[in-house]
């Protein structure tokens, strides 16, 4: 990979300090490591196949993993977040299910700094119990883990960079009529719009084909801000195609900087929105396309979009599900 990688132990010391810089903002790097998608797509080394059985990157969380070898074998590893703090720091526990005796625990902090020009360096400090223990980890072959981890995490960076598409997708015990109903309805997108602690007291909408629409979200300290946009196909209960965009309160298209977005956010996005039956369950696909710059992805993944998006969906969920 272009960065090298620094791995540093000292004599005596019980522990293992891991550096590597990376061209991508932190951002996106912490996306990386509490995304359940991307985690599975990078972390391990290539002849593992990695299967989550529990993912809870948040304060007080816990998480569980198997790594699968092409013989079969499991090997499993599980852990407590005690911080996630974003995008600067990871403090969580890991510890492997495969000794003889249990308590054999390592204590991890992983660092996220923004070196400027989107580019930013990862600095993991793991603290074992023992030096015994560390040499352990060391003599397992965990260099070869290391390094092929991070070049797996450097071509799932580019290749995101790359993508001309964000795609969330959720799916829902549920018709794919309700999921609609609850999708588009105002009485129903005033309890699931916006983030957790966000609410959404005024929503106005005109679905047809060239209808527009216009949802307030108001944050935890009291301010309403504006989205609006344009459908463009109605395709009830399929699909919807639309704009959207900042608004002010009369739904006049601004430019987001006015809501504090960096300035390379795009003014307007085309978004399709997809209901599939999926064995008696409804998979919903939320598509945006792209701006096709570097700097105009970049300010998409700072705003934490996809995360915003996924924070909604879990309140849609328990809506739909009800």
């Amino acid at each position: 990979m272009a960065n090298n990688i620094k791995i540093t132990t000292e004599a005596g010391k019980p522990e293992v300090v891991i550096e590597v810089e990376f061209d991508y903002p932190r951002e996106l790097i912490f996306q990386a490591y509490t995304n359940p998608e991307l985690y599975k797509s990078w972390h391990g080394p290539r002849d593992l196949e990695m299967t989550l059985v529990q993912f809870e990157p948040h304060d007080g969380g816990s998480y569980k993993f198997v790594h699968t070898d092409k013989n079969g074998k499991e090997h499993i590893f599980h852990g407590v977040y005690h911080e996630v703090s974003y995008p600067e720091r990871i403090i969580d526990t890991f510890e492997y299910e495969g000794l003889p005796e249990k308590g054999h625990v390592i204590l991890e902090t992983l660092k996220f700094i923004d070196l400027g020009n989107n580019r930013s360096k990862i600095i993991s400090q793991s603290l074992y119990q023992s030096v015994e223990d560390r040499d352990g980890m060391i003599n397992s072959g965990m260099e070869k883990g290391v390094n092929e981890s991070f070049e797996r995490m450097e071509e799932l960076l580019k290749d995101i960079m790359n993508r001309n598409e964000l795609v969330i997708t959720r799916e829902f015990n549920a018709t794919k009529e309700k999921v609609f109903e609850v999708w588009t309805q105002p009485k129903f997108i005033k309890k699931w719009w916006g983030p957790m602690g966000y609410s959404a007291p005024i929503v106005k909408i005109n679905l047809k084909n060239g209808g527009d629409y216009l949802y307030s979200m108001k944050g935890p300290d009291g301010n309403l801000n504006w989205s609006g946009g344009e459908f463009h196909i109605v395709d009830s209960p399929n699909s919807i195609t639309l704009t959207d965009y900042f608004a002010d309160k009369k739904g006049n298209k601004i430019d987001p900087s006015i809501y504090g977005l960096d300035s390379n956010f795009p003014k307007e996005s085309n978004v399709t929105i997809k209901f599939e039956d999926n064995d008696c369950k409804t998979k919903l696909i939320i598509i945006y396309k792209l701006p096709e710059s570097k700097e105009g992805r970049i300010a998409i993944i700072k705003n934490r979009m996809e995360e915003g998006w996924n924070s909604s969906l879990d309140k849609f969920q328990k809506l739909v599900e009800k």
